[in-house]
């Protein structure tokens, strides 16, 4: 496994814990609190205690590689990786730039690199898209101009050794939510 991986599959389960719903007890109205319930029915003195469910607020996540066909393997490899391990954690989805079905790299296609360079970063495609947060994960050197707000951001990956620091950066930014 590499190094990597162990920070990727954490990412995965924060942003998979943000989406679930939870409950909260003790509340005044609500469904009757089935642990509560035997020691109302013992002692009717007891007061009757109530849960609901609380729905988080997790905004669907779309993460967007911004690549230009000229990177190593090595980076191309935690793309693929990161990208496989987001959407099967069900918490996001993920695109490369430049590339229809990044899962043709498993089942051993390689990809046209020169047509990932000819691909340009189109802002107004990325609008389009119905994710309600947008991050941005950028290993090319030309400035993107991506509005940032509280649901989009932009992460820079500077190489293969870079990495740890990126999942780093992008675990606080989620876990400050």
């Amino acid at each position: 496994m590499r190094s990597y991986m162990k920070l990727v599959h954490r990412l995965g389960r924060l942003l998979k814990a943000k989406q679930l719903p939870y409950w909260l007890y003790d509340q005044e109205e609500g469904h009757l609190n089935p642990y509560m319930l035997t020691r109302v029915v013992a002692a009717p003195s007891v007061q009757m205690t109530y849960v609901r469910e609380k729905i988080t607020d997790f905004r669907p996540t779309l993460f967007y590689f911004a690549v230009d066909g000229s990177e190593t393997d090595d980076i191309y490899e935690f793309i693929y990786d990161f990208a496989l391990a987001m959407e099967r954690a069900g918490a996001v989805a993920t695109e490369i730039q430049g590339v229809k079905d990044y899962k043709e790299r498993i089942r051993g296609k390689v990809f046209d690199r020169s047509q990932m360079a000819k691909t340009v970063f189109d802002l107004k495609r990325l609008e389009r898209i119905k994710f309600k947060r947008k991050i941005v994960i950028s290993t090319v050197d030309y400035e993107i101009k991506l509005p940032i707000s509280k649901f989009n951001a932009l992460f820079h990956l500077n190489g293969i050794d870079d990495t740890e620091n990126l999942l780093n950066s992008l675990y606080d930014y989620f876990d400050k939510d």
